[in-house]
C-alpha cells in the first residue's frame, strides 16, 4: 500500500513541475528557461513511466491491448518530446545568444513563426492533458467493472483514440521543432 501511495505521489510531484514548466514556458523572459526545466521534467517522466511497466497488470485484465496500446503510445510520445525540446532548446539558445547580442530580450519572432512557436506550446500543454487522461484511466478506470455493454466498447475506444492522437500531435511537434532548427536567425526574427 506505501508504494502504491508513494507511486502515486510521484506522478502528482511530475504533473506539479509540468504545470510549472508550461506556466514558465509563456512567460516572455523565461522561455529558454521554461524549455530546459521542461526537457529535464519530460526525460524523468519519460524514465520512470517506462520504468512502470511491471506496475501496470496488462497480463491479466480483458483490456489487455487498449492498455499496451496506451502506455506505449504515452512512452512514443514522451520520447516525440524529448527530441523536440532538444531541438527546442537548439534553435532558442542560438536564437537568444544572437538577438541579445543585437536587439535585447525578448525575442521577437515574425508573426509565422511567432504562430508556430505558439501552436508548440499549446500542443504541449495539449498532450500533457491527453497523458494526464491516460494516467487516470491507467490508475482509476482500468480496472473498474463497467456493466453496460455500450460504455464497455466506448471507453476503449476513446483511450486509443486518445492515445493514437498524441503520438500524431508528438509527431507534429518533432516536424514543427525540425522546421525551426532549420531556419536561419533573419528568417526567424522580426529585428
Amino acid at each position: 500500500m506505501a508504494t502504491v501511495c508513494l507511486n502515486h505521489l510521484n506522478y502528482i510531484a511530475i504533473i506539479i513541475l509540468y504545470c510549472v514548466c508550461f506556466y514558465f514556458i509563456n512567460q516572455p523572459y523565461t522561455e529558454i528557461v521554461g524549455f530546459s526545466i521542461l526537457f529535464v521534467v519530460n526525460t524523468a517522466f519519460m524514465l520512470f513511466f517506462g520504468s512502470q511497466y511491471q506496475t501496470f497488470h496488462f497480463d491479466n485484465n480483458k483490456l489487455f491491448y487498449e492498455g499496451q496500446i496506451a502506455f506505449f503510445s504515452v512512452i512514443i510520445g514522451l520520447v516525440f518530446h524529448f527530441v523536440s525540446l532538444i531541438l527546442m532548446i537548439m534553435m532558442i539558445s542560438t536564437l537568444q545568444i544572437k538577438y541579445t547580442k543585437t536587439e535585447g530580450t525578448p525575442i521577437k519572432l515574425t508573426g509565422q513563426y511567432r504562430d508556430q512557436m505558439e501552436t508548440f506550446k499549446s500542443n504541449m500543454i495539449a498532450i500533457f492533458v491527453m497523458i494526464f487522461v491516460i494516467l487516470i484511466w491507467f490508475f482509476f478506470g482500468y480496472n473498474i467493472n463497467i456493466s453496460h455493454p455500450i460504455l464497455q466498447k466506448i471507453v476503449p475506444g476513446i483511450i486509443i483514440i486518445l492515445s493514437l492522437i498524441v503520438i500524431a500531435i508528438s509527431s507534429w511537434q518533432v516536424s514543427i521543432s525540425n522546421a525551426f532548427s532549420l531556419l536561419q536567425y533573419r528568417q526567424l526574427t522580426a529585428g
